[in-house]
């Protein structure tokens, strides 16, 4: 829910000349974008700009068509923007318990406390852990915490949301959790929404848009897909070469369409995203002997030189891509057209509920 209709985006040119950041952004209304690239690329100083407790250099922040920061005339400070942040480090307070903490904003805009605290309480069963509003964040697990900042910043009403790594340091099993949560609360907030992740799964799967953020600069923007299929760097190839499928998992085994494959997770059932890496993926003169339950024929489709390795794009029946060393592709003979035998162990697979 937010205090005000908010009929515009959030446009920005941020630079920060000590980060070595100068990036244009733009956030539509009612979309999430997902700002995805490795450690040290700014990630993080772009959305602390945006919040307002990081001064520009350069550059102007446009929200909903009022000027909030052109880095020499005007600035609207992190109050008055009215959005809601989740930083990195949570900056939840220790000495106030989890209900306080979620209500807090609410306090600081002039709200009575038992108003607030009711407030904070809702906010705290919709996200699933209102059993946790007497305990401090110190007594939290990484996911419980980051459940609560998220509450936190969804209480107050904000105009736009900016998530800084809001399932970071979270284990496997509470990371898919809390992925489902996220997912619905994004899904249901009408203004802007910044998603700041390293990790390509969580872009692809909650990002409307994907931005990719290299050393300070933006490599590539687009949709999941456009990323996916046309990487245009290094890093961006390597995030794409993650195949990512939609399947039913059942009994350990996962159904694509008409394809089927084992995986070790015997727990996982219903709908899943599947992720099989390249270098997961080994390719074969001759049907291969021994411990992997997946193996099955196909045909390479495109061969590419990518550094020391090469990458294969493999055909029907599963398109996957495969990563292999030059002297395997001349010991196979590994060229497009050629037929070679697919063998990829279940421990090799991840899956995840979606």
């Amino acid at each position: 829910m937010v205090a005000d209709v908010v009929t515009g985006g959030l446009e920005a040119r941020v630079v920060v000349e000590r980060a070595a950041l100068d990036v244009a952004l733009e956030l539509p209304p009612g979309r999430t974008v997902a700002l995805l690239g490795p450690n040290g690329a700014g990630k993080s100083t772009i959305l602390e700009a945006l919040a307002g407790v990081l001064p520009l250099d350069e550059g102007r922040i446009v929200f909903d068509g009022v000027v909030f920061d052109d880095a020499h005339r005007v600035f609207v400070p992190p109050a008055e923007r009215r959005f809601g942040v989740v930083f990195q480090d949570l900056l939840l307070f220790d000495h106030l318990d989890v209900v306080e903490n979620v209500a807090f904003g609410l306090r600081a805009r002039g709200m009575g406390r038992t108003a607030a605290r009711r407030r904070a309480e809702a906010w705290l069963e919709r996200l699933e852990v209102l059993a946790l509003a007497r305990r401090r964040p110190t007594e939290l697990s990484g996911g419980e915490a980051r459940r609560i900042a998220l509450a936190r910043a969804l209480a107050a009403e904000p105009r736009a949301l900016l998530l800084d790594e809001p399932l970071g340091a979270v284990d496997v099993t509470g990371r898919i959790g809390l992925r489902r949560v996220l997912a619905d609360h994004l899904a249901a907030f009408p203004g802007p929404r910044l998603l700041i992740t390293h990790d390509v799964t969580d872009a692809y799967l909650l990002g409307d848009l994907v931005v990719v953020v290299e050393g300070g600069r933006v490599v590539q923007r687009g949709t999941p897909d456009d990323i996916r299929l046309r990487p245009r760097t290094r890093f961006v190839a390597d995030l794409a070469a993650v195949d990512l499928f939609e399947g039913e998992a059942h009994a350990g085994t996962v159904r694509l369409g008409d394809f089927e494959l084992t995986v070790a997770d015997t727990a996982a059932s219903g709908a899943v995203v599947v992720r099989i890496h390249p270098r997961a993926v080994a390719l074969h003169a001759e049907r291969p002997a021994g411990s992997p339950r997946n193996v099955w024929r196909t045909t390479i489709d495109r061969v590419e030189a990518q550094g020391d390795r090469v990458r294969l794009r493999l055909g029907a029946p599963l398109a996957l891509t495969a990563e292999v060393t030059p002297a395997a592709v001349a010991t196979l003979g590994l060229r497009p057209g050629a037929a070679v035998w697919v063998a990829v162990k279940a421990t090799e697979i991840d899956v995840e509920a979606r």
